[in-house]
């Protein structure tokens, strides 16, 4: 299988972008149904990571691992912040400019280099 350049850089932009830079950002307790996992950080600075988490009654709960079936509840009034992960894209965006900018002005001074070297 022949692949070109372009949809080779294209190929590693795509991989940067899915893989790239993440980060968490704070959410309000009725939007946490809507994630798949989220992290909780309690008033006494622990963090816990929950897997399909909700909102049930007085508490936040969820489970601590995907494999997990146990339930794990913290009281919302222990809860501090509620954070998701999410794609930065500000980042991302230059990260993936960075990887397709260098091969190009690599590209682009060899040829130009080649373009001035004297014919033989």
């Amino acid at each position: 299988m022949v692949r070109r350049r372009p949809v080779s850089l294209a190929l590693v932009g795509v991989f940067v972008w899915v893989t790239g830079c993440t980060s968490y950002k704070q959410i309000e307790l009725g939007e946490v149904a809507h994630h798949g996992n989220a992290r909780v950080t309690t008033t006494d600075g622990k963090t816990r990571d929950f897997y399909e988490p909700r909102v049930e009654a007085d508490s936040i709960a969820g489970r601590l691992s995907r494999d997990s079936q146990l339930i794990y509840a913290v009281p919302l009034d222990r809860v501090a912040e509620v954070e998701v992960k999410g794609t930065n894209v500000m980042a991302t965006t230059g990260l993936v400019l960075l990887v397709v900018a260098i091969p190009v002005a690599i590209a682009l001074i060899s040829y130009g280099v080649a373009a001035n070297e004297p014919g033989y």
